[in-house]
């Protein structure tokens, strides 16, 4: 199995833009076709970059 690191841009984008090839990416991991693999700091970036005032009105997930 592929072990795949994705950048928090890459990941962003495959939550926001269905059917996009990065959300390909993630369709994948769900099917256990590749792993995804991901650090604490990324995790960090991605929680971060989410809560921009402009992404959170666009997935509509609350700050809290």
């Amino acid at each position: 199995m592929k072990r795949i690191v994705l950048d928090c841009n890459i990941f962003v984008s495959a939550l926001l833009v269905a059917g996009s090839g990065p959300a390909r990416i993630l369709d994948l991991a769900r099917e256990r076709k590749i792993e995804l693999l991901v650090s604490p700091p990324i995790l960090s970036e991605i929680g971060r970059v989410m809560r921009y005032p402009k992404l959170e009105k666009r997935h509509r997930l609350s700050s809290q």
